[in-house]
């Protein structure tokens, strides 16, 4: 399933090293790491782990609920508002969340402060874009993660 390719594509990644011999020189070639869906570095994010929580990102996507309709307190109060509403929306057969944006920055978002976007993207493992007032994350589907979402890309553009 799922974990099995995810595991074997780790593994491969981690494993893979291939050397290039040239008249001048051998360079060793290792392939990049296979990144996790969260970003290191910087201040963490006080939301829970499932949140995929980034700050100064925003992800693109379709609104499915505008952020002056859904003011919260936090990011984790954002991500749980995102959570809630893909459980209810699934029930329905509506679209689902499974990406949500949190302006948290007094200074910066003014009368936004505490606007939670929640929006449904194609693959909710890249955030959009960069912005400084923006908290982003992303709600996985159970049993997925974000190299199952990389893998399907790469099958789409293959396929294409």
């Amino acid at each position: 399933g799922a974990e099995a390719r995810a595991a074997a594509a780790t593994a491969a990644a981690s494993a893979a090293v291939t050397t290039q011999t040239g008249p001048e020189a051998t360079v060793r070639v290792d392939p990049p790491p296979v990144l996790p869906l969260r970003l290191s570095g910087g201040d963490a994010v006080a939301a829970p782990a499932q949140c995929h929580a980034r700050y100064h990102s925003e992800y693109d996507g379709v609104a499915v609920v505008w952020g002056d309709k859904n003011v919260v307190a936090d990011a984790a109060a954002c991500c749980a508002s995102c959570e809630a509403h893909a459980t209810a929306a699934t029930a329905e057969g509506r679209t689902a969340c499974n990406a949500w944006v949190f302006c948290g920055d007094a200074k910066a978002c003014g009368s936004k402060l505490g606007h939670c976007w929640l929006k449904h993207t194609q693959d909710p493992s890249l955030p959009g874009h960069a912005s400084h007032m923006w908290t982003a994350g992303a709600i996985l589907p159970p049993g997925k993660t974000a190299l199952d979402f990389r893998i399907a890309a790469r099958e789409r553009r293959a396929a294409a």
